[in-house]
């Protein structure tokens, strides 16, 4: 990708942002009737019954609903609705699953209170027939105990579909008495090989690529996505082999690269840096040594079309020859010498401490800040280049899903 080209998409991600940052409240409350609607249409059509909450115009009232509350009320506003679903088709169903939403309740506040939107995730990739896009998608954006909405989504999802495929059987209720449907309820799903081997599948490669994703190595987040895809292959091929199920290699195949895809563009939205301007210094106080990486990022304001890159050899004979400099540039202030005594030689000087007289330390410390944001530019056919050190850090989804769950 060429210098230009890569500028424009930068340029396209910053006006994204702006617009985001301008617009958030309205972008979040479109998000989550989007989410609510496509999630409230497909248990809609997985539950076969006619009912009140069968109505579209129904699904729509409470996706507007779901809108104006945060993604944890609205993942239980559909927990609602399937379990009206339920009551019409097994008043059993309802409890099983009533009881699952109280479990699903007490570990989504113990464990990740801030991954709601998982809970509305799943069931929507689950309708859109592409499931194995979720462990990479969760493990880049969240955290590793992200798992566990994961895996109570998966749950849910599956609680659902198994009670579609044998809605016949549980709307006779006079054929099984109460104790024969619940046995056949918690077996016919929690015991089902399918559900076993998406659950083992979907928690590995999740865990996996979040490792990964954490790694302080370069292009951890492309390592994440290859390795996380083809985990999710493999794991899924021998857990049906295993436990003599089967799956729908083409659609495990689709839904592997629709995930790869995603990864890729969100690592470019939310990790975009250029590895090959990476700096490695170090310096020390009285208590530690620290070792410290700089990765900058790439950035480019419209206005301009600066692509901001980082030049390493300037940067590095700078900071590490002037340990004033190197402390300044770092955030650390440096400590002012007022002096010394008349019978001893002045200090020599160390990381943190400024020898310079006291009517030149002023003078100093502003020139040292001056010097440590100097900037070399080069021109590069039509595309202006700045260098920016940003200190490396492992990007999350940002405040795109921030609301009080």
């Amino acid at each position: 990708m060429n210098e230009e080209r890569l500028s424009n998409l930068i340029e396209f991600r910053h006006k994204l942002q702006l617009f985001y940052a301008e617009r958030a409240k309205y972008v979040r409350a479109a998000l989550r009737f989007a989410a609510a609607l496509i999630t409230l249409l497909g248990i809609r059509a997985s539950i076969p019954f006619s009912g009140v909450m069968s109505s579209v115009p129904v699904a729509v009232l409470l996706a507007v609903v779901c809108a104006f509350v945060p993604w944890g009320v609205a993942a239980f506003i559909c927990g609602a609705a399937v379990l009206v679903n339920l009551y019409a088709l097994s008043p059993l169903a309802m409890v099983v699953f009533a009881v699952f939403m109280v479990i699903v309740l007490c570990c989504y506040y113990i464990f990740s209170p801030g991954d709601s939107v998982i809970l509305l995730l799943v069931p929507i990739l689950f309708f859109l027939k592409i499931p194995c896009a979720l462990p990479v998608v969760i493990g880049l954006c969240f955290t590793g105990i992200s798992v566990v909405p994961l895996l109570f989504g998966v749950i849910a999802c599956y609680f659902v579909s198994w009670v579609a495929a044998n809605s016949v059987l549980l709307a006779e209720s006079s054929m099984l008495t109460s104790t024969q449907q619940f046995t056949y309820l918690v077996t016919g799903v929690l015991c089902s090989p399918q559900t076993i081997g998406c659950l083992i599948a979907f928690g590995v490669t999740a865990l996996a690529v979040f490792t990964i994703r954490k790694l302080a190595v370069r292009y951890n987040w492309e390592a994440a996505v290859i390795a996380g895809s083809l985990a999710c292959l493999i794991l899924q091929t021998v857990l049906a082999a295993v436990l003599d199920y089967r799956i729908s290699f083409a659609q495990t195949l689709i839904g592997i690269a629709i995930g790869a895809a995603l990864g890729f563009i969100l690592r470019f939205f939310l990790y975009q840096v250029d590895y090959r301007s990476t700096v490695e210094t170090q310096f020390e106080d009285d208590e530690y040594f620290y070792y410290v990486k700089a990765v900058p990022k790439m950035d480019v304001h419209p206005e301009d079309k600066q692509l901001k890159k980082f030049v390493t050899t300037s940067r590095r004979k700078t900071l590490n020859d002037d340990p004033d400099r190197l402390a300044v540039y770092l955030g650390f202030e440096p400590e002012i010498d007022t002096g010394v005594f008349d019978d001893e030689e002045p200090a020599e000087s160390s990381v943190m401490t400024n020898t310079k007289p006291l009517d030149a330390t002023i003078e100093g410390v502003a020139a040292a800040e001056d010097a440590a944001m100097e900037v070399t530019t080069v021109v590069n056919m039509s595309t202006q280049t700045e260098e920016l050190p940003v200190l490396e850090t492992a990007a999350a989804v940002g405040d795109l899903f921030d609301d009080e769950d």
